[in-house]
C-alpha cells in the first residue's frame, strides 16, 4: 500500500513539473510545430480578460499577453510594447514574409505612430496577402482575434519582429515535376492572357506556348476575382513597414537627482540590481504601493535607466 501511495505521489509531483515545463517539447520540435504550438498556447486564453499590467495567467495587457504566450515556450520577452517591438529581429517585405508566432506592433490609442500594443501574428487571410488575422489582448475584448483590415489596425501597423527560428519552406525548384501540378488557369496579366501553372503551396509558375516556366516576381499574386476569372494583383499596399526611432516614445530628460514636483510625486532612476524590495525600503514605502503607483506587478522587470515613481 506505501509503495502505491509513493508512486502515486511521484506521478501527481512529476505532472506538476512537466506542466510548469512546457517549453521542454519545444527542444524536440520543428520550428514548424514550435509555431504552431505557440498559436495554440495563445488559443487557450481566449477571453480572458484584459487588465493593465497584468501578466497572466487570469487577466493580461498586451505584452503581458504576448510574454506569458512565449515564456510556457522558454522565450523571454520584454515588458513594453516599446521594448518588444527591440526583441527577436525585424521582419521587412511582403504580409507573405510574416510567419505564425511574430511579435506584431502597432500605435498606441493616443498615438498612431507611438508604439503602444503587440499581438500574435496568426496567419494571412486570403490569397491576395493583403490582410491577416492575429490574436492579441484587446482593453474592450480581452483576448481576442482581430484582422489588419479593421481600420483601427491598419492605421496603426507599425511593423513586425521574429522570436523563434525561420520556418524553412519546402524548395522551390525552377523547373518543378508536371506531377507537381495541381491546375492550370489562363491569368489576366497586363493586357494579355497568360497560362500559369497552380502548384502546392500556392506557388505558381508562367507558361510559355514552348512549355518552359518563368518564376513570377514575388511582388505579384495570382488570385481568384468574385467574376471567376484568375488575375494577377500586385502586392504594394500589403508590405510590413519598418520600425524607426520615429516611433518609440520620446524620452522624458529629468535631472540626475529627481526632486520633488508640485504635484508631490518623487522618482527613483532605476540601477542595475535594483530590486522592488530595496527600493521600497529605501524610500519607506511598500512592493504594493510601488507596483500601484507605476502600473506594474511584482513579477515586471526593472531595466537600469528607467524611472520609477516612488511616491
Amino acid at each position: 500500500m506505501k509503495r502505491l501511495l509513493y508512486i502515486l505521489v511521484l506521478s501527481i509531483f512529476s505532472s506538476a513539473i512537466y506542466a510548469q515545463d512546457v517549453h521542454h517539447d519545444s527542444l524536440y520540435m520543428t520550428t514548424s510545430e514550435l509555431a504552431d504550438k505557440i498559436i495554440e498556447e495563445a488559443y487557450r486564453h481566449l477571453g480572458v480578460k484584459y487588465k493593465y499590467g497584468a501578466t497572466g495567467p487570469n487577466k493580461f495587457d498586451c505584452t503581458g499577453f504576448t510574454g506569458y504566450v512565449y515564456a510556457k515556450f522558454g522565450y523571454k520577452l520584454s515588458r513594453s510594447s516599446k521594448d518588444q517591438a527591440r526583441d527577436g529581429r525585424a521582419i521587412e517585405g511582403s504580409f507573405r514574409n510574416l510567419q505564425k508566432g511574430d511579435i506584431l506592433i502597432f500605435g498606441s490609442r493616443h498615438s498612431k505612430r507611438t508604439i503602444g500594443h503587440a499581438g500574435i501574428f496568426i496567419e494571412l487571410v486570403d490569397s491576395t496577402g493583403r490582410d491577416f488575422r492575429f490574436i492579441h489582448a484587446s482593453t474592450k475584448k480581452g483576448i481576442t482575434i482581430s484582422n489588419y483590415s479593421e481600420t483601427y489596425y491598419r492605421e496603426r501597423f507599425l511593423g513586425a519582429r521574429r522570436i523563434i527560428p525561420d520556418i524553412i519552406p519546402s524548395p522551390e525548384t525552377a523547373t518543378p515535376a508536371e506531377s507537381d501540378f495541381q491546375d492550370t488557369v489562363y491569368v489576366q496579366a497586363s493586357a494579355q492572357d497568360r497560362q500559369v501553372v497552380l502548384l502546392e503551396g500556392g506557388r505558381w509558375f508562367y507558361l510559355d506556348e514552348s512549355g518552359r516556366l518563368t518564376k513570377p516576381d514575388s511582388s505579384v499574386t495570382v488570385i481568384l476575382d468574385g467574376n471567376g476569372h484568375w488575375r494577377t494583383v500586385s502586392n504594394e499596399g500589403s508590405m510590413i513597414p519598418v520600425l524607426t526611432e520615429a516611433n518609440q516614445p520620446s524620452a522624458v530628460k529629468q535631472p540626475a537627482e529627481e526632486p520633488r514636483s508640485q504635484s508631490g510625486a518623487k522618482y527613483h532612476t532605476i540601477k542595475a540590481g535594483d530590486t522592488l524590495y530595496g527600493i521600497a525600503k529605501r524610500y519607506k514605502t511598500t512592493i504594493d504601493k510601488l507596483c500601484q503607483l507605476n502600473g506594474i506587478t511584482k513579477k515586471t522587470t526593472l531595466r537600469a535607466g528607467r524611472k520609477l515613481r516612488v511616491k
